[in-house]
């Protein structure tokens, strides 16, 4: 049972290993500017990060909206 289990492990680490087989690389060569340029587009979590300022700034503002005086007049015409 224990050779079966080794040739079964094997087999799979055999499999999984040789997925990457078929597949192509081809070489990239980016300056800096280009893969940080590359990087901010492709990486949602960069691009919420800048997002963020904004959202804290909109969102210190509202806090400060609600502690603002609010002033009324106004008149009654006709009044009994």
């Amino acid at each position: 049972m224990t050779a079966r289990r080794m040739f079964g492990a094997f087999l799979a680490l055999a499999l999984l290993s040789g997925l990457g087989l078929g597949q192509e690389t081809k070489d990239l060569s980016l300056t800096l500017e280009e893969s940080i340029v590359r990087a901010l587009k492709n990486n949602l979590d960069v691009a919420a990060e800048v997002i963020n300022p904004g959202l804290a700034s909109a969102s210190v503002s509202e806090a400060r909206q609600m502690y603002m005086p609010i002033f009324q007049m106004g008149s009654i015409v006709g009044g009994k």
